[in-house]
């Protein structure tokens, strides 16, 4: 690398989660399924990452149940890849309930940022 330049990072992309008996929610529909407890990312935070002052920021699909839990989540994309983050948000929003006012099975998808 030449001095100076900024290193890239790289992001890692998979499948969102496919479910015809769920209804996926975007927009303003969103609003409509409040976090009402659950961790924060920073009690995830990959050891690595944290003391090399790394920010990451994953994109991870929620299968939310009628009553509000998670039952499936699956990263999206993962900025850096290979840094620990995609496996550190899918531990953070296993944790995660929601009010869903929809009372059916959602899907939805997440942003969980981490910043050292």
């Amino acid at each position: 690398m030449t001095p100076g330049a900024s290193p890239v990072r790289s992001l890692a992309q998979t499948g969102r989660l496919q479910r015809p008996e769920a209804l996926r929610v975007e927009g303003a529909q969103i609003e409509r399924l409040r976090r009402r407890r659950g961790d924060e990312p920073e009690m995830h935070y990959p050891a690595d990452a944290r003391s090399q002052g790394i920010d990451g920021l994953v994109m991870v699909d929620l299968l939310i149940t009628p009553e509000g839990y998670v039952q499936e989540a699956q990263v999206v994309t993962e900025s850096p890849a290979d840094a620990g983050f995609g496996l550190a948000a899918l531990d953070v929003v296993k944790t995660w309930e929601f009010d869903n006012e929809f009372k059916r099975l959602v899907l939805m998808t997440v942003s969980v940022l981490f910043l050292p």
